[in-house]
């Protein structure tokens, strides 16, 4: 069982999901960018919630953009540091990589961002 930590700071809310034990444990809130604020407290949250520790992880995935771009600094800063200091593999997730799963109209996806 993997143990992932995903981490979407693209927008003005902060959404994080940690899928642990096969149990998945989420957090989403309107932080208006203040993404620096909140998101290392939601991530303590998350692992004392799956009763694991951030060595415990295997990967962390975020979003890579469009989004945000002072949001989209601030997940790849948190995920880059967890990685840096215990060797976890990071995996980049383009946001309209999410809109292909979620949006689909005859084999056709159709995206459109403000």
């Amino acid at each position: 069982m993997k143990n992932i930590l995903a981490i979407d700071t693209s927008s003005e809310y902060l959404s994080l999901a940690l899928k642990s034990r096969d149990n998945i444990f989420s957090s989403f809130d309107l932080v208006k960018n203040k993404h620096s604020l909140f998101i290392i407290d939601k991530i303590n949250q998350l692992l004392i919630q799956a009763n694991i520790t951030v060595k415990e992880l295997d990967y962390i995935s975020y979003i890579e953009g469009p989004g945000s771009f002072t949001g989209l600094r601030i997940g790849l800063s948190i995920a880059l540091g967890i990685s840096m200091a215990t060797g976890i593999k990071l995996i980049p997730i383009p946001k309209f990589y999410l809109y292909v799963f979620t949006v689909k109209l005859k084999n056709k996806v159709l995206v459109a961002i403000d």
